[in-house]
């Protein structure tokens, strides 16, 4: 047995899942890292996201690279190790 993990990229924030590790870019610089809870869509004509991390941190991110105010996804990554869901390729 392998004691590495096997990670598959997400390459939309809407394609995440609870139990993904995200990647988002911060307003003022710098990124933040967390195992993604959940997310609220249909913000702003759905051009907003929350994203809540299971250690209790959220942030809005925004689909719009120009919305500078709001945090931007940068990646996501899935552990196939648990994977219970069919491939979204």
């Amino acid at each position: 047995m392998s004691n590495y993990r096997v990670l598959k990229p997400v390459p939309h924030i809407d394609k995440l899942d609870a139990g993904d590790r995200c990647t988002l870019k911060l307003p003022a610089g710098g990124t933040v890292e967390g195992i993604m809870l959940t997310r609220a869509i249909r913000i702003d004509e759905s051009l907003l996201r929350i994203v809540w991390f299971n250690d209790g941190r959220s942030y809005p991110v925004s689909l719009v690279e120009s919305w500078t105010d709001f945090c931007q996804f940068v990646g996501g990554w899935h552990d196939t190790d648990n994977d219970t869901r069919k491939d979204q390729s």
